[in-house]
């Protein structure tokens, strides 16, 4: 991905402002899913600049057997909050550091 975005700024005239859609998919229907993963393509290439996989359950710190973990949980809210969230926190996410700004988010609803 980090391709991606390098290939996406040489096309644009190494200008880092982007247009990119953000789309979410979840494990199961009807927003009540406990995994869900974002994507952020970019609308002139079809590209995917990124993703993040969000999870609402931790197996290991349900069954409380082993106390030591890494935690699988990263988010907390509800399902259909997931698009949202990663779009709110979208410069943290290493692969699309390269890239300054979203020069515009264009939200496709689930329901689309």
């Amino acid at each position: 991905m980090r391709n991606a975005v390098e290939d996406t700024v040489k096309n644009n005239n190494s200008n880092r402002d982007i247009t990119a859609a953000f789309d979410g998919s979840w494990q199961k229907r009807g927003h009540t899913s406990l995994n869900g993963v974002v994507s952020a393509t970019c609308l002139e290439t079809g590209k995917v600049l990124d993703f993040e996989c969000l999870s609402k359950y931790c197996f290991k710190c349900k069954n409380r057997n082993n106390k030591d973990h890494t935690c699988e949980k990263n988010f907390e809210g509800f399902s259909g909050g997931m698009e949202l969230d990663v779009m709110d926190s979208v410069n943290s996410i290493p692969m699309t550091q390269l890239v300054k700004e979203y020069q515009q988010n264009v939200w496709q609803g689930a329901d689309n």
